[in-house]
C-alpha cells in the first residue's frame, strides 16, 4: 500500500477548484474499516458466544448486551462489505444500488446500536429506581445482588412492568432506525433514478473518486454529490438522521446513568450504614459509569464532531479533517 497519503492535485470543475478524498486516502480509509470492524467482529462474536455457552440469554442484565453485541456485529459486518465493494472498483463512476444499500444499511444499524445503548442504561435506570423504592418501603432483600455493582438481578427489571419496559425500549431501538433508513433509501434511489444519478466528479480524469459504497460525510459543496438545489435538503437530512440520534445518546446515557447513581446514593443513605461489601459495590458501579461513558465518547465523539462540521464547512477543506 502506498506510505504517501496527501490528496491528488485538485482540478477545475465547472470553473471551481474542488479539494475532495484522494482515491489513495479512501481506499486508506477503506483498509482501516476492514481491520478493526474484523476486530469488532470478533468482540461481538466472542459476548455472543459466550451467553451462549453460558445459557444466559435471558438473564435481565445479560440480554441487553447481546442485543447491542448482534447490531454492532451486524453494523460492523455491513461497513467490511462497504468498503471492499469500495476496494474492488464498486464506485459512483458505475452506479451502484449494492453500495448504496449496504452503505444504508450500516448507518441504520449503527444507529440501532445507539438506541441499544440508550436502552441499556434506561435498564440501569429502572433497576436502580426500583431498589431505592423498595429501600424505602423498608424491604431490602428479596434477591438485591450488589456484587455486580448495577442493582442487581433483582427488582424493577424481575418485575413483569419493569420487563416490559426493557423489551420495548430495545423493541424501538431496532425497529425505528430500520423503518427509517428504508424510507430514507427508498427516497433516494428514486432521486437517483429520475436524476440519472449525475454529478460532476466521478471520473479519476479530474482527480476525484466518488463512492457511495463508504459511508463517510460529504461537506459542503461537494462535487460528489449533485448540483442541483434540490438535493441540499436529502443531504442535510440524510446527516441529521445519524447525527440526531448520536446526539440523544450521548446526552441521554449521561443523564440516565447520573440518575441511576442518584438513585443508589437514595437507597444507600435509607439502608444506613453499609457493609464493605456493599461499599465496593457502591464504588464499582460509580467506576463503570464513568467507564461506559468515556469509552462512549471516545469512540463516537470524533465522529459526531465530523459531522458537525461537514454541516457548516465546505468541501475545500475536507482534506485537512482526513485524519
Amino acid at each position: 500500500m502506498p506510505t504517501s497519503h496527501q490528496p491528488a492535485p485538485p482540478q477545475p470543475i465547472n470553473g471551481t477548484v474542488y479539494r475532495s478524498l484522494s482515491e489513495q486516502q479512501l481506499r486508506v480509509l477503506s483498509y482501516l474499516d476492514c481491520g478493526f470492524g474484523a476486530l469488532s467482529v470478533l468482540a461481538c462474536a466472542a459476548i455472543i458466544g459466550a451467553a451462549i455457552a453460558r445459557g444466559r440469554l435471558r438473564h435481565p442484565e445479560v440480554y441487553p448486551v447481546v442485543h447491542l453485541s448482534m447490531a454492532d456485529l451486524l453494523a460492523t459486518t455491513c461497513l467490511i462489505v462497504s468498503a471492499g465493494l469500495h476496494l474492488t472498483g464498486h464506485n459512483d463512476s458505475q452506479p451502484s444500488l449494492l453500495c448504496a444499500y449496504a452503505t444504508g444499511a450500516t448507518t441504520a444499524l449503527f444507529v440501532c446500536s445507539f438506541g441499544l445503548t440508550l436502552a441499556y442504561a434506561y435498564q440501569v435506570y429502572l433497576r436502580q429506581r426500583t431498589a431505592s423504592r423498595m429501600a424505602f418501603e423498608g424491604d431490602t432483600g428479596g434477591g438485591m445482588s450488589d456484587s455486580d455493582g448495577s442493582g442487581g438481578s433483582g427488582g424493577g427489571c424481575d418485575s413483569d412492568k419493569g420487563h416490559w419496559k426493557a423489551l420495548a425500549a430495545i423493541g424501538v431501538a431496532w425497529a425505528a432506525p430500520l423503518l427509517a433508513e428504508a424510507g430514507l433509501l427508498a427516497a433516494a434511489t428514486a432521486h437517483w433514478s429520475s436524476a440519472g444519478h449525475a454529478h460532476t466528479g466521478g471520473g479519476s480524469g479530474d482527480g476525484i473518486i466518488c463512492s457511495s459504497c463508504l459511508p463517510i460525510f460529504r461537506f459542503d459543496q461537494d462535487p460528489c454529490w449533485p448540483a442541483d438545489s434540490e438535493s441540499a435538503s436529502p443531504r442535510m437530512w440524510l446527516k441529521l438522521a445519524f447525527l440526531i440520534p448520536l446526539l440523544c445518546v450521548l446526552l441521554g446515557c449521561c443523564g440516565l446513568y447520573w440518575l441511576a447513581v442518584r438513585h443508589r446514593d437514595l437507597r444507600d443513605r435509607r439502608l444506613g450504614s453499609l457493609t464493605a461489601a456493599q461499599a465496593d459495590a457502591r464504588r464499582q458501579m460509580r467506576r463503570r459509569v464513568a467507564l461506559f461513558i468515556g469509552v462512549f465518547f471516545v469512540s463516537w465523539g470524533p465522529t459526531f464532531v465530523l459531522g458537525s462540521l461537514s454541516l457548516v464547512l465546505s468541501e475545500e477543506t475536507a482534506d485537512k479533517f482526513f485524519w
